[in-house]
């Protein structure tokens, strides 16, 4: 399984995007989430905004990352390095991408 991860935001809260392609399924997978750093109880919480898992429109994950860039748009979310990671994303599911997480520094770009 592939993971590539990187951050955007959404109205004004940082999220966590995490794409990336399940070998053992065939299929790409996605989940979105906004974290808050508050103390105490609420410490750490994240908020799950979309996940491939809850998506009724999907048998589990997309055979295509175009899927979830659409997505992605729908919700708000912005990714400069769109470009760079589908091609990942694409070189993982012929086989290259077994047991690798990969992290985008956005602020970089």
């Amino acid at each position: 399984m592939s993971k590539h991860v990187f951050q955007s935001d959404q109205e004004g809260r940082v999220v966590t995007i995490e794409i990336g392609w399940d070998e053992s399924l065939q299929h790409y997978f996605m989940q979105v989430t906004a974290g808050t750093c508050a103390a105490g109880p609420q410490a750490n919480v994240s908020e799950c905004i979309y996940s491939n898992l809850g998506d009724l429109t999907l048998d589990c994950g997309a055979a295509d990352p175009a899927y979830y860039w659409n997505k992605l748009n729908s919700l708000g979310i912005e990714c400069p390095l769109r470009t760079e990671i589908d091609v990942e994303l694409q070189l993982d599911s012929l086989g290259g991408g077994s047991n690798r997480t990969v992290s985008y520094d956005m602020q970089s770009n």
